[in-house]
């Protein structure tokens, strides 16, 4: 015999999740009491609610309907349909009891469905979400800001927003889950869509038909949390991790564990943006972008060296960054990923970049780094493709003019001969390509690509990419050896030079 358990007094889903893994664990073994919707009252809108054994229908003629729940969930075995008059219908599905929705069972929609439940919301392990559209939040929304197209959400609620099943919208869908606590532990698939798991108390949703132009925080909330350690598609489409906010004392937490991805579909740019802003995020497992944008953001940013990034640019912004170890941006570089390590400074942070470990990669892509003040290279740093490319952007705080930022070559940078080096100071700076030499070149040489060969162009940029041997040059010109670089006032060597942590010898 089954056992009936009523979670309207054991369930409330709290910040930390911890009270609802014990339920989502029950869940398997217990049937819901009375577990579909129920209490519905149509508020705005025409829509018609029926109830046939398991299957609850709600057939809305009017393109947006709002409909008032004492309670809304779902049963395993249970299935609620929303039956609309089109992709671009909304259906706002507000609970005004007190306990929190448990989705276990399938819900299906043509068009959208907005779940509004301050007391929180978790999808089960078996829940099975097909629309074109699912929002599902703690914050509250009027019927009138509703259907004035307004939708401006306010949270109060302490709540969260838990997926432990599988959503997936049609394509060019929106999948939205908000509160003081979001988690994904499921799947979620939106391809040429976007995916919003955001913490905030206020935020905005911008809407085009069916397809979500923007979502706006307009006010975050203290101690925010994201995390997914589940899977999350938007092929063609966009992700957004983020507990960002106007106020950078609201310290909040992103963290990936799980596998998200958004390859670049159809000619649509794949796109993902895991940001903590004024807080940490933290980044693990795989994202995935392939000639698309990755960004991590966060006043902090800790990426493991299990991380797999991979993406056409993957965009690292931090306040401060100390690299003490380089695995993850080595995998994304070898992999074809163009990496960018960004600072921002604000308050007290120095907004420097310091290379602790050693960086290497075999690829022709570019590795920029590009600090608000100075950057430290503590460690070598090595690019062995032919056209592999470091590119060291500093003081970009300030502009170009009395700009006292630098940057320290501690350690050799290796790089191979051709324009693979690049520097620029200050925010409205120019950028400087330096030509990289690797060889002493031959006697006499001009060829403006060899050190002897400097002579050639004595008005470039030069680098060493490798130490050189310049013994033989005892030999040279009878025995008077090296041709020095410029020869008087009229032809002298104007350009610059720069060893690179490197020797001539």
């Amino acid at each position: 015999m089954k056992r009936l358990v009523d979670f309207s007094s054991r369930f409330r889903i709290l910040k930390g999740g911890k009270i609802s893994l014990v339920v989502s664990a029950l869940l398997g073994s217990v049937v819901i009491a009375s577990a579909s919707p129920s209490g519905g009252t149509v508020t705005s809108g025409n829509a018609i609610i029926s109830q046939s054994g398991k299957t609850t229908n709600i057939n809305q003629s009017s393109s947006k309907a709002s409909i008032n729940w004492q309670k809304f969930n779902i049963a395993k075995d249970e299935t609620v349909n929303f039956n609309q008059p089109d992709i671009n219908s909304i259906t706002l599905n507000r609970v005004v009891g007190n306990e929190s929705s448990v989705i276990n069972g399938a819900l299906n929609a043509n068009g959208q469905v907005w779940l509004l439940n301050s007391n929180g919301i978790l999808f089960g392990k078996n829940a099975s979400v097909n629309t074109a559209g699912i929002l599902a939040t703690t914050g509250e929304l009027s019927d009138a800001d509703f259907n004035a197209g307004n939708y401006k959400f306010k949270n109060n609620s302490e709540n969260s927003v838990i997926n432990l099943g599988a959503i997936e919208v049609s394509n060019n869908g929106s999948v939205i889950l908000a509160a003081n606590e979001v988690k994904n532990s499921g799947t979620i698939k939106a391809v040429k869509g976007k995916v919003h798991l955001t913490a905030a108390s206020e935020y905005t949703v911008n809407l085009n038909g069916n397809s979500l132009v923007n979502l706006i925080v307009d006010k975050g909330v203290l101690d925010a949390m994201v995390e997914n350690s589940g899977t999350i598609i938007a092929d063609g489409g966009e992700v957004y991790l983020t507990t960002n906010a106007v106020n950078e004392l609201l310290k909040g937490v992103v963290n990936n564990t799980g596998i998200i991805e958004a390859n670049s579909l159809d000619g649509l740019m794949g796109n993902v943006e895991v940001f903590a802003h004024g807080g940490e995020a933290k980044i693990d497992g795989t994202i995935e972008a392939e000639d698309g944008f990755v960004e991590t953001s966060g006043k902090e940013v800790t990426i493991k060296n299990s991380t797999i990034v991979k993406a056409d640019n993957w965009l690292i912004d931090p306040t401060n960054i100390d690299i003490d170890d380089a695995s993850a941006y080595e995998t994304s570089l070898n992999g074809g990923t163009n990496v960018t390590i960004e600072t921002v400074s604000t308050g007290s942070e120095d907004g420097d970049i310091n290379v602790n470990d050693e960086i290497e990669w075999n690829t022709v892509n570019t590795l920029t780094l590009k600090a608000h003040n100075d950057i430290n290279i503590n460690k070598s740093i090595t690019a062995t493709n032919d056209d592999g490319k470091l590119a060291l952007h500093y003081g970009q705080a300030n502009v170009n003019a009395n700009n006292e930022s630098t940057y320290n070559v501690n350690a050799a940078v290796n790089l191979k001969a051709g324009d693979n080096f690049e520097t620029k100071l200050g925010s409205d700076g120019t950028a400087t390509t330096w030509k990289v030499i690797t060889e002493l070149g031959s006697e006499g040489s001009t060829t403006g690509t060899d050190l002897q060969g400097m002579n050639g162009d004595l008005t470039d940029n030069y680098v060493l990419g490798a130490d050189i041997d310049a013994s033989s040059t005892s030999t040279w010109s009878s025995g008077e050896g090296w041709n020095a670089i410029g020869s008087n006032y009229s032809n002298e060597f104007t350009g610059n030079f720069d060893g690179l942590g490197h020797t001539i010898d």
